[in-house]
């Protein structure tokens, strides 16, 4: 039985949530990582240390939304429409909205 969709709302909690996934999804397959890294300018271990940090989620987010491909994968991996991604990417620096 496929379960439901998820498109509530998500707090600022379950948005840094889903920026930690992002980062485990991303870290999973290398090119997709190096994408990343070459995209944003990031160095592993500044993911590392700085995964916490609004700006590396906002990034993590903001890859994704350019990887129509990669975030359609994500998505349904996580059992979440685009919309509740996109609320959850609000809660952090440089959204301009959709």
């Amino acid at each position: 039985m496929k379960r439901p969709l998820y498109t509530q709302n998500p707090s600022k909690e379950e948005a840094e949530i889903y920026g930690i996934k992002a980062l485990q999804f991303i870290a999973e397959d290398s090119n997709l990582l190096n994408s990343f890294i070459n995209s944003t300018g990031f160095i592993p271990s500044d993911l590392q240390d700085r995964i916490d940090h609004p700006l590396t989620i906002a990034a993590l987010f903001d890859f994704l939304l350019s990887e129509e491909e990669v975030l359609k994968k994500f998505l349904h991996i996580h059992n979440i429409d685009i919309k509740f991604f996109i609320k959850c990417r609000q809660y952090f620096p440089g959204f301009s909205g959709w």
